[in-house]
């Protein structure tokens, strides 16, 4: 594998858990697709600086056939897949924002095709922020799809390095 992180075993695992639990499909040729956005900020030449609060983000868009991801080496495949993205397209300052201005119709045409996505970061510890009021006990994502072709992921509460 090019790049192994928690997050790409996390994202692997469930989108080949995910594509094997769904319904059969009549074409086994037929492109899967997983989607995952990724903060730039450094990543861009010049950088943007630390102290910018908002969103600077590139997305990530791995596609796989059917027939292999639900294979025996789905998951392998995927991890190789999701950490090319990572390593030749959003680590590399002359790709990651190659064609952002079609950005916008290309992922309007994943709505019409099996897409699925991860929406958060384990960069992002939720679970930590402090608003005056301590620490969340317990934390709830928003899904604008119903939770049926995504997921959301932050850095775990309660174990060091880990994911929820």
């Amino acid at each position: 594998l090019l790049q192994v992180s928690s997050f790409v075993v996390t994202a692997s695992y469930v989108w080949t858990c995910f594509v094997k639990s769904e319904e059969q499909v009549d074409d086994d040729d037929v492109l899967q697709v997983f989607i995952f956005a990724a903060d730039i900020r450094a990543r861009i030449d010049p950088p943007v600086p630390a102290s910018y609060f908002g969103n600077c983000l590139a997305y990530g868009l791995a596609k796989i056939e059917h027939k292999q991801l639900v294979g025996g080496e789905g998951f392998v495949i995927a991890a190789e897949a999701i950490a090319d993205q990572i390593k030749n397209r959003l680590n590399n300052k002359d790709q990651v924002l190659k064609g952002a201005e079609n950005w916008l119709s290309e992922t309007k045409e994943m709505t019409a095709i099996r897409a699925f996505g991860v929406s958060g970061s384990p960069k992002f510890d939720l679970c930590s922020a402090d608003f005056g009021w301590g620490r969340a006990r317990k934390l709830e994502t928003v899904s604008i799809d119903g939770e049926k072709h995504s997921m959301s992921l932050c850095k775990s509460r309660d174990s060091e390095g880990g994911l929820e």
